[in-house]
Order: C-alpha cells, then sequence, then structure tokens
C-alpha cells in the first residue's frame, strides 16, 4: 500500500473534514480522499447549523474515529457540544434581552 498523509479541507456547507491522500498528492485532491472522520451526524436531529458547528469542534479536538472519541473522553466531548451550542445561547439571552426592552 503506499504512503497516506492526512489534510483538511473546508466543503461547501461550512464542514472541516479530514481525508487522506496519497503522500505525494496535492492539498487540492482533498475533497476526493479517503474520509477519516468524523462520522455523518445527521443521527442527532440537530439543526443543520449546529451540527455543522458541533462536526467542526469535533474536528478541532481530533475526534475522528470511533477511538478518538474513547480516547477524548466525556469531558471532551461535553466541551465540543458546549462550544457548538454557545451560538444559540448568545442568539437566546439576545433574544430575551430584546423582548424585555433591556430590563
Amino acid at each position: 500500500m503506499s504512503e497516506t498523509r492526512r489534510v483538511q479541507y473546508t466543503d461547501s456547507d461550512g464542514r472541516r473534514w479530514v481525508t487522506r491522500i496519497p503522500a505525494n498528492a496535492l492539498d487540492d485532491e482533498a475533497p476526493r480522499g479517503i474520509p477519516v472522520g468524523p462520522p455523518p451526524l445527521d443521527e442527532l436531529d440537530l439543526p443543520k447549523d449546529v451540527q455543522t458547528r458541533l462536526h467542526n469542534q469535533l474536528v478541532d479536538r481530533g475526534i475522528l474515529t470511533a477511538a478518538d472519541i474513547r480516547r477524548a473522553g466525556s469531558a471532551q466531548i461535553v466541551n465540543a457540544l458546549q462550544a457548538a451550542l454557545a451560538v444559540d445561547a448568545a442568539k437566546l439571552t439576545a433574544l430575551f434581552s430584546a423582548s424585555a426592552g433591556g430590563s
């Protein structure tokens, strides 16, 4: 088997992916590489924007495979979830502030 290397790219939906490509391939080949992870998160039934943020948090933390998630432990997983939901918490706070007239 020929040598490969990991590369990261961002798809048209804003999701960052890690794939394996031949060691001598250009980084532009990343979308056609062998996906490393993370797996699709569709089964979580999250809104698409939250799903994308969680996906990217997992990539940022190197949680790409089943072995990675076991190694990361629950604290890292909770941190990724909290980071993905932080924007929604800010939106919710702003909504309450606006509806209360700032009081």
